[in-house]
């Protein structure tokens, strides 16, 4: 096995690093096994059958393309450059993915962020961020272990069907306030639609520009209508308003509809 390398070394080798993306991938991620006390994947399998760097991969869409790293029933890992759009690094691997004997983790990382993408069958995905500093901290590293010996411990707990029977009782619970503090209920109905039309868009990449449409057409209704009018109204009751708000809360947390202040 290769030796360790402390945390404190780890991030101070990577902080300023602007190797490009080629040089970078395999020598980053070999330190990565060091850091955890890990073997690489030559060390690991030689042979490369089931840890590899550069594992070939058959794309859902046709074609060939190959994933940075892999090793079976645990990851598949891609990198990209500094700065780089780590959303199309994760659309990569998801075309990756079948090919891969569907891994339970989907890993996209540079040199300064790690962003570990839970994969289960019939659970609600997790996304796990971890930057360069994090690593500094043990029970952030321990996430990233996790990912090498035991990914089964990074499964969420809750399923789809359960997120989406909560997120309906928030809807009915935004529809009941709008309502009792005077909103007009067509236009307090054509909001809700608003937002159940953004959280199928989500999922669509070619309806973008339409779910930041749609996205600013919510947001604008609630700025006139919405939590921030009601906290300035005196007959409010306070436990509607945080009723209100962490419904909000709870639909954006789960369906990236705005950033959450």
């Amino acid at each position: 096995m290769s030796s360790t390398l402390s945390p404190q070394d780890f991030v101070a080798k990577w902080r300023h690093a602007t190797l490009k993306e080629r040089s970078a991938s395999q020598t980053h991620f070999n330190d990565l096994c060091a850091l955890l006390g890990q073997p690489s994947p030559a060390e690991a399998d030689p042979a490369g059958r089931w840890y590899t760097f550069e594992a070939g991969a058959s794309k859902t869409s046709g074609g060939q393309g190959w994933a940075d790293v892999w090793k079976m029933g645990y990851f598949a890992w891609e990198y990209k450059g500094q700065h780089a759009d780590l959303d199309k690094a994760y659309r990569q691997l998801l075309q990756y993915r079948e090919s891969l004997l569907n891994p339970p983790l989907l890993i996209v990382s540079d040199l300064q962020r790690i962003l570990i993408h839970t994969n289960f069958t019939n659970t609600v995905k997790r996304v796990y961020e971890l930057a360069l500093d994090d690593l500094l901290i043990p029970d952030k590293l321990a996430i990233l272990l996790k990912a090498f010996t035991d990914p089964d411990r990074l499964r969420p707990g809750q399923t789809p069907s359960q997120v989406t029977e909560e997120t309906a009782r928030h809807f009915a619970r935004l529809a009941q306030l709008l309502r009792r503090y005077g909103n007009e209920p067509h236009a307090t109905a054509h909001f809700l639609i608003r937002l159940l039309f953004c959280l199928f868009c989500t999922v669509h990449e070619h309806l973008e520009h339409f779910r930041l449409w749609l996205l600013w057409a919510s947001g604008a209704f609630f700025r006139i209508y919405g939590p921030w009018r009601l906290k300035n109204t005196p007959q409010v009751d306070r436990n509607d308003v945080s009723c209100l708000m962490l419904s909000v809360r709870h639909v954006r947390r789960h369906y990236t509809l705005l950033p959450v202040r």
